[in-house]
């Protein structure tokens, strides 16, 4: 396929809705910073730019190096999770070992979530097209799944790993899998629920008990939802007005560049700003599932499915957190928070969406 008909071909709508939530986010983290020495927003904005260019290279490259190279990241991203737990330039904060000391302190299971994505789609590509034992084929993607997500609990990291396993039933699903599987699958879980429930850690279970009620405790482990709540609550339908809010200028909303910007952003801008950022996540996500719909091989299908499912899940984890309809768990709002390697994560697997829209017209059965 020529430059040019890539250029055409390319998804400018997906790349526009990018831009605009990030420039959200841009916004937001100049609002949050305490000083005007705090360079979140430049860092948020050059990592926008950067981002930019990374979907334009990753969607003009052969789709086919991406197939091929599939496991290799897999293996890739599991030796990271490894260097994570075992390496000396491991780095632990807030109670738990997640980041890599390389030059520039990076999170390895943010890009674990795309190589996860990669190597099921190239899995449910071959199985797909050379045939062979549908049991089989779940016995290995539950090895590929449960893998990282069982490297990721013992960071520990329970969010994460939550939201890999239900990236990996996404993909699973995509891939065609019988519906018995997953009505299986999700009556072991709701059964197992007890005997989980003793393996979590005792801090895990007290998040649970200031979801349930978060007036227990409202200086102590509730404080974060209480403060999220109140700052929800007092922006109205239009906000107090951009840089005006007093929850995040007082320092009284905890992680307010991280977690809790939502919180931030709709006490400024009210129920109308939150509407609309939603609804740039909603055309965002119909974008990535519209190539999902289009695209005529396998891999193309499960993968853009696949980094389109991980995206859902941290918006509405982080979305539900933030407003109390789910336990509190350390996930960023992705394109808005502040953290290189969540936005860099974003843009990447968005670069993969881009890959397979460019090139949705093409088969890799014999690839």
């Amino acid at each position: 396929m020529g430059f040019l008909l890539k250029l055409q071909r390319f998804p400018y709508a997906l790349l526009t809705t990018v831009i605009a939530i990030s420039g959200i986010g841009v916004a937001m983290l100049y609002s949050a910073a305490p000083n005007a020495w705090q360079p979140w927003a430049f860092d948020h904005a050059l990592r926008l730019v950067c981002g930019v260019g990374l979907i334009f290279v990753i969607a003009l490259t052969d789709i086919r190096l991406w197939f091929k190279t599939a496991y290799i990241f897999y293996a890739l991203a599991l030796l990271l999770l490894l260097a994570t737990l075992y390496a000396p330039n491991s780095v632990s904060a807030k109670g738990g070992t997640r980041w890599l000391d390389i030059g520039v302190v990076v999170q390895p299971s943010e890009f674990v979530k795309i190589a996860l994505v990669l190597a099921l789609a190239r899995m449910a590509n071959a199985y797909a097209t050379k045939g062979g034992s549908e049991l089989f084929f779940l016995f290995l993607a539950v090895i590929v799944i449960a893998v990282p997500a069982l490297l990721i609990l013992r960071q520990p990291d329970l969010g994460t790993a939550l939201i890999l396993l239900m990236t990996g039933v996404a993909a699973l699903f995509a891939a065609g899998l019988r519906w018995l599987f997953f009505i299986l699958g999700a009556g072991a879980t709701l059964f197992s629920v007890p005997v989980l429930w003793t393996f979590l850690k005792p801090y895990q279970k007290q998040r649970v008990f200031s979801f349930l009620n978060p007036e227990s405790d409202p200086l102590g482990s509730s404080y974060h939802i209480v403060q999220s709540k109140i700052a929800l609550g007092s922006g109205g339908v239009f906000g107090k007005g951009l840089f005006r809010g007093t929850q995040g200028h007082l320092n009284f909303l905890p992680e307010k560049h991280t977690d809790f910007v939502f919180a931030m952003f709709a006490e400024e801008l009210g129920f109308f700003g939150g509407c609309l950022l939603i609804g740039l996540y909603i055309v965002l996500l119909s974008l990535c599932m519209g190539t999902a719909l289009k695209t005529r091989h396998v891999f193309g299908r499960v993968l853009s499915a696949g980094l389109a499912a991980t995206l859902f899940l941290y918006i509405f984890v982080n979305l539900g957190m933030v407003m109390n309809l789910l336990p509190v768990v350390g996930v960023p709002l992705p394109l808005v928070s502040y953290g290189g390697s969540a936005m860099l994560t974003a843009m990447f697997a968005l670069g993969l969406v881009a890959n397979v829209h460019v090139h949705r017209t093409e088969w890799l059965d014999r690839t």
